[in-house]
């Protein structure tokens, strides 16, 4: 639903003076902005416009005396003035603004260097002054954004009442493991409204590994009968085919999870996953030669993402083929390098595959990608271990249960493998 075109430019008219804001003095950032729509002229429109309009008219009549000043400002308005032309979903992002700041540094510089020449003392002190203090503000945001549960738990703070910044969390605490947490933030989502169905995978996804197939379930067939329209386009679709008959696997119901796979065999017919999965179904089911079926179409198919080339890896394993396996593992990795799950799988895979130097490195990527991941660590525990080297299967171990409560479960496994 595209909004009323009065609507949309009354709007940007406040965006484009917190654009020149932000450039002027950066505090305050934000990676979702939580934009109020204004439908008429209120007082925050009208003072907006008169800011605007006397920027114009400063550029215009200081061309003469500075061509400098006068280009830098033309210079903001021309990057800016599509986004009154063009009705995006968002309002205002942060990243539209960058090539903008040209203009305004250019603005700045020119504006110190006439002033240097009449006040030096007082110019070099501001210059310092403002090197330290946006040296400092970029230090400060750089620290945000190295962390994507830092940047979006940033963005809630700001602003609450956008579904986005939870929906991001619940993504990425379930990336890295931290289900109570994932599980939270989706729940927020969806009881604030979200109708996206990235909220609903992502929740199932997180019951899913706490292992309660139950509740995962529960949540696809909530989209399935839930009375809001969800949000979901083809991916959408394959994705939650792939993870329902995931959990009918876990359930050991391996007809109905073949069931549900072919299903993705309608949208994608050489889908590397849906095959191999089915492919795997059927070795469980003892049925070798519809196993070894699927799992030769599954190795012809064209893989799309790193999950793909992970069951094209598995299917060759089955086949007997180690080289194209491990071939398709290591693209698997290429395919979405900063992916944990994706690492987690590969590493698995080459440490019950008898290769625990290959399966060190990337739990120890993971372990980097995400420092608190426990996951990361028992991996390479395991990994050490199988190498024979006691002592750093230990040190990791050790990591493993200080990221535990005392009272966790867990902490009984990691004690066995000592």
């Amino acid at each position: 639903h595209m909004r009323p075109w009065l609507t949309h430019v009354l709007t940007e008219l406040k965006v484009f003076v917190q654009y020149v804001r932000l450039l002027i003095m950066p505090i305050g950032l934000n990676i979702d902005p939580d934009i109020r729509a204004s439908s008429a002229f209120d007082l925050s429109v009208i003072v907006s416009f008169v800011i605007i309009l006397s920027l114009l008219m400063f550029a215009v009549f200081s061309r003469l005396r500075s061509r400098a000043l006068s280009f830098s400002i033309f210079w903001l308005f021309i990057n800016l003035a599509p986004f009154f032309a063009v009705r995006l979903e968002d309002y205002m992002a942060e990243r539209w603004v960058y090539a903008s700041s040209l203009g305004i540094s250019l603005f700045l510089g020119e504006l110190l260097i006439g002033l240097l020449f009449r006040y030096k003392k007082a110019v070099v002190l501001l210059i310092a002054f403002l090197s330290v203090s946006f040296g400092a503000l970029t230090y400060m945001r750089n620290e945000v954004y190295r962390d994507p549960v830092a940047l979006w738990a940033d963005a809630s703070r700001k602003s609450p009442e956008k579904l986005r910044p939870y929906i991001n969390l619940c993504a990425y605490y379930g990336e890295k493991k931290e289900v109570d947490k994932a599980i939270e933030f989706c729940k927020t989502a969806i009881d604030r409204g979200s109708i996206e169905a990235e909220t609903y995978i992502n929740l199932a996804t997180a019951y899913f590994y706490r292992n309660d197939l139950d509740n995962a379930e529960k949540v696809y067939a909530l989209m399935r009968d839930s009375r809001r329209k969800i949000r979901i386009n083809e991916e959408g679709i394959i994705i939650y085919y792939l993870n329902l008959g995931s959990i009918y696997k876990g359930k050991k119901d391996y007809n109905r999870a073949i069931d549900t796979y072919k299903k993705i065999l309608k949208i994608n017919p050489g889908s590397p996953s849906a095959l191999g999965f089915i492919a795997e179904c059927y070795y469980h089911l003892d049925m070798k030669d519809k196993a070894e079926e699927y799992a030769e179409l599954a190795v012809k198919g064209i893989p799309q993402n790193g999950g793909d080339y992970i069951m094209l890896a598995k299917s060759a394993l089955h086949l007997g083929e180690s080289q194209k396996a491990a071939d398709s593992l290591n693209k698997a990795v290429i395919a979405d390098p900063l992916n944990v799950n994706v690492r987690h799988v590969v590493a698995t895979i080459f440490l019950e595959g008898g290769n625990p130097e290959a399966a060190y490195k990337h739990f120890s990527v993971m372990a980097k990608l995400s420092p608190n991941l426990l996951s990361a660590y028992i991996g390479m525990g395991k990994a050490m271990l199988a190498q024979g080297d006691h002592a750093k299967a230990r040190k990791h171990f050790e990591k493993a249960l200080s990221l535990l409560p005392p009272d966790s479960p867990e902490r009984g496994v990691i004690m066995k493998l000592f």
